[in-house]
């Protein structure tokens, strides 16, 4: 073992390592997770959605907290 970051978002299962962030499109990298940690920042993530109502499309853009290091959210 070279480096352990514990987050929830990341989980081993056997050999398969899987790393989630819910609600956000873009999943986060594994320098996101250290740079949280370590540096006890929020990462935050911008995407678009496109939603309707009413028969009319549009468009949103949302920012998100992807990561947390109080893991709060």
């Amino acid at each position: 073992m070279i480096e352990f970051v514990g987050f929830r978002a990341m989980r081993m299962d056997g050999k398969k390592e899987t790393k989630k962030t819910k609600g956000i499109k873009s999943n986060a990298n594994d320098n996101d997770f250290t740079q949280c940690l370590n540096e006890k920042i929020e990462i935050t993530r911008r995407q678009l959605c496109i939603r309707s109502k009413l028969h009319e499309v549009y468009t949103i853009s949302e920012l998100k907290i992807a990561l947390n290091p109080y893991e709060d959210k």
